[in-house]
């Protein structure tokens, strides 16, 4: 879908946990609809999964 890690308190490393903010990269050119609270997605480098989480919450701009 195309975002970018924007903002997060701390380094984090492999195995932790961590609340950080994307950027949508690709915003009013992709349907980002589906990124509702509670959805499961993958962080992919490539074809690689370098992480995994789940949305908490939105600060969608309505236009």
């Amino acid at each position: 879908m195309g975002v970018v890690l924007a903002e997060s308190d701390r380094e984090f490393g492999d195995g932790q946990y961590q609340r950080v903010t994307v950027d949508l990269v690709y915003e009013g050119l992709v349907d980002y609809s589906a990124l509702d609270p509670e959805v499961h997605f993958n962080v992919l480098e490539g074809l690689r999964v370098v992480g995994d989480g789940y949305v908490i919450g939105s600060a969608r701009q309505e236009t």
